[in-house]
């Protein structure tokens, strides 16, 4: 008999491959989320896809779902964009940016149009409910801050925050 306790061995990552990309969920023990890439309005983006059960081996739910955003997906990319715009636009048509380096300065102002041009798709989280969490990267108009968009595979966009 050893005095020495043995390491517990590390689980085998869970793998789905897809047509769309492979999502692999490294620590079945650990983490919640299967992480891939896909091709996705024109370049790589990262998704994560929550598991269809406890026992975390399949997200066929969550992949479904993927299918039906990306087959729309430039659709879905002008939806948000409009939605986030009109929720940070002020009545005179301007957005209210900081992206200076300074906390002091006064917020620069933008029109709307270009607001909405500097947005761009970051990564998304795919649930089995059908509900949607996407990032938004405004292109450092908020310094390091992103926005934060809610919705669901029916097409509701539900909100659209700023946070970091």
């Amino acid at each position: 008999m050893s005095i020495f306790k043995r390491k517990p061995q590390k689980p085998e990552p869970l793998i789905i491959n897809d047509e769309i990309g492979t999502f692999i969920l490294r620590d079945p023990q650990r983490d919640n989320y299967y992480e891939g890439e896909i091709n996705l309005l024109g370049e790589k983006r990262y998704i994560n896809l929550e598991p269809d059960s406890e026992d975390k081996k399949t997200a066929y739910k969550a992949l479904g779902h993927l299918h039906k955003f990306v087959s729309d997906a430039e659709k879905w990319d002008k939806r948000i964009k409009k939605y986030i715009t009109e929720n940070f636009v002020e009545d005179d048509g301007m957005v209210d940016i900081w992206g200076g380096t300074d906390p002091y300065d006064k917020p620069s102002r933008i029109k709307k149009e270009e607001f909405y041009s500097r947005l761009s798709f970051g990564f998304a989280c795919i649930y089995k409910s059908g509900e949607l969490g996407i990032d938004y990267d405004p292109d450092e108009m908020f310094t390091d801050h992103g926005i934060f968009v809610s919705a669901n595979i029916s097409g509701e966009i539900l909100s659209a925050n700023l946070y970091g």
